[in-house]
């Protein structure tokens, strides 16, 4: 088989592949692999598209499963132990059968990389800026050269619209400390120890060590949210929530993320939206990567079984669960207030593996109900009535 590789000449990128994947982050990267682990799709030429914005040694992501597959052993910490801070209670949570981990980007991009030399796949640097459908496959166009295929699976940032006002902002440090400042058995899910107006807020710490942990602040809100604004409410919380008073910054992370409910892509084209593109990150959470694997694995079915309809690739999300979440962002934006509350009230009535199937929208309708009787009424009624 062809070896895998870097494309740099114009002329090998006038090819054509049977598949396109635009971007090589969590979704782009979840897919291959999951391609290239189906016997039946090795021969497939498959071409991943990145213009190299975004190392992936600034990349990593934290999530919690079930299941144990390949990209889980690449996991650098695991817990089964979440601490939650909400209104001033303190809920320490066994997430057992449940693990919530946090992998790194450099990990994921340098496994699937070497998976892919045993298949016929393409890794070229270059900017997409437009896809377009035509009557046998798609043709994306970039700076360098055009990528011809049959299915092309889009995770370029979405368009933002109405649905996406609240917007999902983050910041976070890594950071090693002189003396032992954290217990790295027990991670922080949920903090809201640090008040902020116009937001819903809330910290959590990954502890990696008795001196090193990813402490990061998370904001849903539909105002903005200024990086130096959003440092200085970082450093509040190390030295006033955590007590933290001397630490060195060995990684910084920021961004901004839109909350989308509506994927983008019709029915009929042969582009497939994947990752937060096609509504994968969870609107009421802001998580995404097992929902990204779990659509990686649905696709490479589908492939794998000679679909490549439309319905059967697209990520499959749940109406109930949609219309949900809009309630919730309708509270975030119009009572943010309220949020804290909800959540103190979701984890204080609920066991932990009932809050995470809701949470990954796997919960079935007597979960919800017990759920959604949990929780304080009156807010989610009035968001009820202005989403319906």
């Amino acid at each position: 088989m062809a070896e895998a590789k870097t494309d740099t000449n114009r002329e090998s990128r006038a090819a054509d592949f049977d598949y396109v994947i635009v971007g090589a982050g969590a979704s782009g990267l979840l897919l291959c692999a999951e391609l290239l682990s189906r016997p039946e799709l090795r021969n497939k030429r498959i071409a991943v598209v990145d213009d190299g914005s975004f190392a992936s040694q600034n990349r990593a992501w934290g999530y919690w499963s079930q299941q144990h597959g390949p990209v889980d052993d690449l996991a650098e910490r695991e817990w089964t132990v979440l601490d939650v801070f909400a209104d001033d209670e303190n809920r320490r949570l066994d997430l057992t059968p449940y693990r919530y981990r946090y992998v790194r980007g450099a990990a994921i991009d340098d496994w699937v990389r070497a998976e892919s030399h045993a298949g016929h796949v393409a890794w070229i640097v270059d900017r997409i800026e437009a896809v377009r459908a035509t009557s046998d496959g798609v043709i994306a166009t970039g700076r360098a050269g055009e990528y011809r295929a049959s299915l092309m699976f889009d995770s370029r940032p979405p368009h933002d619209g109405p649905e996406s006002r609240v917007k999902m902002c983050f910041v976070g440090w890594e950071i090693e400390t002189p003396a032992p400042e954290f217990t790295p058995d027990i991670a922080t899910f949920m903090d809201f120890r640090l008040c902020a107006d116009e937001r819903v807020q809330f910290g959590y710490v990954l502890p990696l060590s008795q001196t090193r942990a990813l402490i990061e602040l998370a904001s849903f809100s539909h105002v903005p949210w200024d990086r130096q604004e959003a440092e200085g409410a970082l450093r509040q919380y190390l030295s006033h929530v955590q007590g933290v008073s001397d630490w060195k910054v060995l990684r910084s992370e920021c961004g901004e993320l839109p909350l989308i409910l509506d994927p983008d892509g019709g029915e009929t084209d042969p582009i497939i939206p994947i990752g937060r593109r096609g509504g994968l990150l969870r609107a009421s959470t802001g998580y995404g990567f097992d929902r990204m694997r779990s659509h990686a694995i649905q696709i490479a079915d589908a492939l794998t079984a000679g679909s490549t309809a439309v319905r059967d690739l697209r990520f499959k999300q749940s109406k109930r669960h949609a219309y949900l979440d809009r309630v919730l962002l309708d509270v975030v934006t119009n009572e943010p207030n309220a949020i804290e509350s909800a959540f103190a009230a979701l984890f204080a009535r609920n066991p932990p593996d009932r809050i995470l199937r809701f949470l990954d929208g796997d919960s079935s309708r007597i979960e919800e109900a017990k759920i959604v009787a949990s929780m304080p009424k009156a807010p989610f009624l009035r968001a009820a009535r202005r989403v319906r």
